[in-house]
């Protein structure tokens, strides 16, 4: 049984012993299915155009803390790195050990292992505390599980002053989100990506009456 790619551990691995209680399971991952090769591919096509509308919309400033949330093989991180030459503090965080070991060789490889932090975590679980980053990017992550958990996780890592921004990129689906109060603190960019285009909506969002 190959488990699709799409989704995210969390969607698919409770599944697992009842599927085992009764089939003989096979679960796959890492380089068996070629992750990393279809992550690195989108950081040499029109996605990294995407990210990089992104990180223009957000307006990094020289000191703030930058954290991706689901940073895969690190093609957003290190395109971060590239363009704040270690004038700020970048944190990676993802749940599966094998990206983030590839996403530190891949770093190391550019020369960047030491501009990056990866860590750890569930994206609806953030393991930092409350109003520690200034920036909280997710791009492609949103749509692969819960994304109301996943978003209040953002605002809540984020300071509660006018400054402070989230990004993020995805899919439609991943825009249909409820809305929340504390949404209204927040300056968020969001942009999506088509394929053979981008939209890009940067307007604060504001809690529904």
């Amino acid at each position: 049984m190959l488990l699709p790619l799409d989704l995210a551990p969390s969607q698919w691995e409770p599944l697992i012993p009842q599927l085992s209680a009764h089939y003989c399971t096979i679960t796959l991952g890492g380089p068996a299915l070629g992750v990393i090769s279809l992550l690195e591919g989108r950081g040499r096509s029109g996605y990294l155009g995407v990210v990089r509308m992104l990180l223009d919309a957000v307006r990094v400033r020289p000191g703030e803390i930058i954290l991706e949330v689901g940073c895969g093989s690190g093609v957003v991180l290190r395109e971060l790195a590239r363009r704040t030459a270690g004038a700020n503090p970048i944190i990676g965080i993802d749940i599966n050990p094998y990206l983030r070991r590839e996403a530190m060789s891949l770093a190391a490889g550019e020369g960047l292992a030491d501009k990056i932090i990866f860590q750890e975590g569930r994206a609806e679980a953030l393991p930092l505390e409350s109003s520690t980053v200034d920036i909280a990017l997710s791009c492609t992550v949103m749509e692969e599980g819960d994304a109301d958990r996943m978003l209040i996780e953002l605002v809540r890592v984020t300071p509660s002053r006018p400054q402070r921004r989230g990004a993020r990129a995805g899919s439609r689906r991943g825009q249909d989100l409820a809305a929340r109060p504390d949404r209204a603190k927040t300056s968020r960019t969001d942009v999506g990506y088509r394929g053979n285009g981008v939209g890009r909506d940067v307007r604060p969002r504001t809690p529904a009456a």
